[in-house]
């Protein structure tokens, strides 16, 4: 009996797909391949999969517009699995100084008032803080954010973001020699000072849109009684 040649030329398609995935399988993107099977199942065509997931190759933004809501109540939400299938590997690193904060919020719609996200398809195994001491570098910031949201996104981590605005009450001249003073003592004091021996005040806290904003007072350095020379 003869095999039409369409049936032979899909039949040999199908094969050479089937070992492409086997292969990259194979080479430890597991994960790239289950973002693409899921894809697949939840749009039903790959031209859909490639409008929803535009990002270019090395983009810290690559898969997050696969994450979405499952139709389902909260509480009947799986676990997320050990290994998120989001991962896309390395990242391209760049700071173009036209960057805002807006920008980053709206590469970010699902992070809530406050810096807060929670995975919208899975009930996260973790709970994160992040504690970020800050003074003066608002420039930097910015930066950290539009990596740091995205990176704990892609790991369906249940996370808040805390950035921890630091107030010295003392004049803006001693404040590198104070510096300087805290950095020669930190060999005899670093076993006994920590969050134990830290003084602070509450200043404000504020929920901005892509993080939790804490202001406090830490004082001043706490000066001994003076070695004679």
């Amino acid at each position: 009996m003869k095999i039409p040649t369409r049936v032979r030329f899909l039949a040999v398609l199908g094969s050479a797909q089937l070992l492409v995935i086997l292969l990259v399988y194979h080479e430890g993107s597991r994960q790239r391949v289950s973002a693409i099977v899921s894809a697949l199942w939840k749009t039903g065509s790959v031209a859909t999969t490639s409008q929803a997931n535009s990002s270019q190759p090395g983009d810290i933004y690559a898969n997050l517009s696969l994450i979405t809501h499952l139709l389902v109540d909260e509480d009947q939400l799986p676990y997320c699995p050990s290994v998120s299938p989001y991962l896309s590997g390395p990242i391209r690193v760049s700071f173009p100084k036209e960057l805002t904060l807006e920008e980053v919020r709206k590469r970010n719609p699902m992070v809530l008032a406050g810096g807060w996200y929670k995975p919208p398809d899975c009930e996260s195994k973790h709970s994160t803080a992040v504690l970020v001491p800050h003074r003066q570098r608002e420039q930097h910031l910015k930066y950290l954010l539009y990596y740091l949201h995205p990176m704990l996104q892609k790991q369906q981590l249940h996370y808040r973001i805390y950035i921890i605005h630091q107030c010295f009450m003392i004049p803006s001249l001693s404040l590198h020699p104070s510096r300087f003073n805290l950095l020669a003592k930190t060999k005899r004091s670093w076993k006994e000072d920590g969050m134990n021996g830290l003084d602070y005040v509450l200043l404000s806290r504020e929920y901005l849109p892509l993080y939790t904003n804490i202001t406090v007072d830490i004082g001043t350095e706490k000066r001994g009684p003076q070695r004679a020379t």
